[in-house]
Protein backbone atom coordinates (compact mmCIF):
# COMPACT_ATOMS: atom_id res chain seq x y z
CA UNK A 1 0.00 0.00 0.00
CA UNK A 2 1.48 3.12 -0.60
CA UNK A 3 1.89 6.25 1.70
CA UNK A 4 1.07 9.06 -0.77
CA UNK A 5 -0.79 9.23 -4.25
CA UNK A 6 -0.61 12.59 -6.33
CA UNK A 7 -2.93 13.72 -8.87
CA UNK A 8 -2.41 12.10 -12.20
CA UNK A 9 -0.01 8.68 -10.46
CA UNK A 10 -0.44 5.74 -12.63
CA UNK A 11 -2.06 3.20 -10.19
CA UNK A 12 -2.78 -0.84 -9.86
CA UNK A 13 -5.75 -1.31 -7.73
CA UNK A 14 -6.17 -4.71 -6.72
CA UNK A 15 -9.79 -6.51 -5.47
CA UNK A 16 -10.70 -9.51 -4.66
CA UNK A 17 -14.02 -9.70 -6.81
CA UNK A 18 -12.46 -7.55 -10.03
CA UNK A 19 -8.52 -8.59 -9.89
CA UNK A 20 -5.86 -6.17 -11.02
CA UNK A 21 -7.24 -2.91 -12.69
CA UNK A 22 -5.07 0.03 -13.91
CA UNK A 23 -6.07 3.49 -12.70
CA UNK A 24 -4.72 6.82 -12.66
CA UNK A 25 -5.43 9.23 -9.68
CA UNK A 26 -8.05 11.70 -9.83
CA UNK A 27 -7.31 13.44 -6.90
CA UNK A 28 -4.28 13.94 -4.16
CA UNK A 29 -4.68 11.12 -1.15
CA UNK A 30 -2.58 10.50 1.74
CA UNK A 31 -3.83 8.17 4.10
CA UNK A 32 -4.44 9.70 7.88
CA UNK A 33 -4.95 7.61 10.94
CA UNK A 34 -8.72 8.65 11.50
CA UNK A 35 -8.44 10.52 7.94
CA UNK A 36 -10.68 9.58 4.77
CA UNK A 37 -10.22 6.17 3.07
CA UNK A 38 -11.71 6.75 -0.23
CA UNK A 39 -10.09 8.89 -3.02
CA UNK A 40 -11.30 9.03 -6.67
CA UNK A 41 -9.90 7.18 -9.58
CA UNK A 42 -9.85 6.75 -13.29
CA UNK A 43 -10.36 3.56 -14.44
CA UNK A 44 -9.06 1.40 -17.47
CA UNK A 45 -10.38 -2.39 -17.37
CA UNK A 46 -11.77 -5.41 -18.79
CA UNK A 47 -13.28 -6.90 -15.71
CA UNK A 48 -15.58 -3.20 -15.45
CA UNK A 49 -17.18 -2.45 -18.67
CA UNK A 50 -18.33 0.70 -19.10
CA UNK A 51 -16.67 2.33 -15.56
CA UNK A 52 -14.20 5.17 -16.59
CA UNK A 53 -13.75 6.55 -13.02
CA UNK A 54 -14.90 5.87 -9.56
CA UNK A 55 -14.10 6.45 -5.85
CA UNK A 56 -12.38 3.65 -3.97
CA UNK A 57 -12.04 2.46 -0.48
CA UNK A 58 -9.06 1.93 0.63
CA UNK A 59 -10.04 -1.00 3.25
CA UNK A 60 -11.69 -2.53 0.28
CA UNK A 61 -8.66 -2.34 -2.54
CA UNK A 62 -5.45 -2.73 -2.25
CA UNK A 63 -3.94 0.56 -4.44
CA UNK A 64 0.34 0.50 -5.65
CA UNK A 65 1.89 2.75 -7.61
CA UNK A 66 2.72 1.35 -10.93
CA UNK A 67 6.80 1.40 -10.17
CA UNK A 68 6.23 -0.30 -6.77
CA UNK A 69 8.68 -3.21 -6.07
CA UNK A 70 6.25 -4.64 -3.77
CA UNK A 71 3.64 -4.77 -6.60
CA UNK A 72 6.26 -6.55 -8.95
CA UNK A 73 6.98 -8.85 -6.38
CA UNK A 74 2.60 -9.65 -5.83
CA UNK A 75 2.65 -10.02 -9.73
CA UNK A 76 5.18 -12.54 -9.97
CA UNK A 77 4.06 -14.03 -7.15
CA UNK A 78 0.44 -14.69 -9.30
CA UNK A 79 1.25 -15.11 -12.73
CA UNK A 80 4.59 -16.74 -12.97
CA UNK A 81 5.28 -19.97 -11.74
CA UNK A 82 8.02 -20.46 -9.08
CA UNK A 83 10.22 -22.60 -11.38
CA UNK A 84 10.34 -20.21 -14.03
CA UNK A 85 11.32 -17.04 -12.02
CA UNK A 86 13.45 -18.58 -8.98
Amino acid sequence: MVNYIEKGDALIIIHSKFGFVRAWARQDYEPLAGGSASFGVNVNSDSMPGITEMTVNTNQWDVYKIDDPALLQLLLNEYVPLWVSR
